[in-house]
């Protein structure tokens, strides 16, 4: 392609490239709800809010709905303990490329390589969310249905590198012929998306934390997706990432199609709703000071939380 350039032209002009500021913030490992760009913004909302201003936070608004159901997949948990939640959907008629130089430049301001459109998107969504997500080759999961299991009856699995390792009671998903992801700490080649994927299964899920960290730590691997699974991933927040990823990818693919209603699953014994119990009493005892009612109340409902 000829460059239609002048001589002297800023590069920054000429690519459109945007100026743009990049605040590096330090994470202490209990502050999961940190681990995404939305929940620094809770944060620095409330701080704000408590100098006089009044603001909310504006997350993507999302005009979810179905295209079609054209591509059917079913889900089974073995174990109902090896989760939290488990969220998935399909799309049709996906084309893998370069990302747009907007997207690109979104994460690699953040250190991310671009790879392609759709590995992108879940990238950018993981940082934006906090939440993990996983995109298989729909056509190369045998009988379109995932398995989240023990990896008892696999013993090698084949990663996204081409390298292979020995599974001993590790957490996979599968289908019925083969382990299609370690874990969630990292993909399968077998299912792995590539040039010739035409259609998707794309994941949003909270693991048993625990487990998670078992198999990164044995294997000695460690992906932005473990860190966080291995800290707690908010599986309130599953189905949201996974709307917002898919709608992304029709947006950079609009000849793309959502094509299954959202199946998920949810362990009820973590999945309901935590009271946590509050003195006020207590609160100004640790703190060292009285800090007025209003102001408590005003900070806890900023950060989200019920009264």
């Amino acid at each position: 392609k000829k460059l239609n350039f002048k001589v002297g032209q800023s590069f920054q002009d000429y690519f459109k490239l945007k100026q743009d500021y990049i605040f590096e913030i330090g994470l202490t490992p209990n502050r999961t709800d940190a681990f995404g760009h939305i929940g620094v913004c809770r944060d620095i909302k409330s701080v704000i809010n408590l100098n006089g201003a009044n603001l909310d936070l504006k997350k993507p608004i999302l005009d979810f709905k179905i295209d079609n159901k054209n591509l059917p997949f079913s889900i089974e948990i073995e174990d109902e303990s090896f989760i939290l939640y488990y969220s998935g959907l399909t799309i049709q008629n996906v084309i893998i490329k370069d990302s747009p130089i907007w997207l690109k430049q979104k994460l690699n301001s953040i250190g991310i390589n671009p790879i392609n459109n759709v590995v992108d998107v879940t990238n950018f969504v993981l940082f934006e969310t906090g939440n993990p997500l996983h995109a298989f080759d729909y056509d190369l999961i045998t009988n379109h249905k995932l398995i989240v299991k023990k990896s008892q009856s696999f013993k090698n699995f084949t990663k996204i590198d081409g390298k292979d390792i020995k599974l001993n009671d590790d957490l996979i998903i599968s289908d019925s012929d083969k382990p299609i992801c370690l874990a969630v700490i990292i993909g399968g080649k077998e299912s792995s998306v590539s040039s010739n994927t035409k259609n998707i299964f794309l994941e949003s899920a909270s693991f048993n934390p625990s487990l998670i960290r078992s198999s990164s730590k044995k294997h000695s691997i460690q992906t932005d997706a473990s860190y966080r699974f291995e800290r707690g991933v908010d599986y309130n927040n599953c189905k949201y990432a996974l709307q917002r990823a898919a709608l992304m990818i029709k947006q950079l693919l609009p000849e793309s199609k959502i094509s299954s209603e959202i199946i998920s699953c949810s362990n009820k014994n973590y999945t309901s709703k935590k009271t946590i119990d509050w003195s006020f009493k207590k609160f100004n005892k640790i703190t060292g000071q009285i800090i007025p009612k209003e102001i408590v109340e005003k900070i806890l409902f900023d950060l989200d939380f019920e009264i």
